[in-house]
């Protein structure tokens, strides 16, 4: 029997782009985490759903391994 995987999201601050006459415009993202056999794998997002949909199919994938 393999090792059952979970995984971590979070929030992150970052920089999006430069904007002529305002500068950069910062916000924040999502990211989910999982390590591997001592791998880590990293999805980042603007969207929760879309990281949290990457994150279950990672643990679905080598929860067999």
């Amino acid at each position: 029997m393999g090792a059952v995987r979970t995984g971590t999201i979070y929030n992150e601050p970052h920089t999006h782009f430069y904007r002529r006459g305002v500068g950069y415009v910062s916000g924040t993202r999502w990211v989910g985490e999982i390590t591997i056999h001592g791998k880590r794998y990293r999805k980042r997002s603007a969207y929760r759903d879309v990281v949290e949909f990457w994150l279950e199919n990672m643990i679905n994938r080598f929860n067999d391994e």
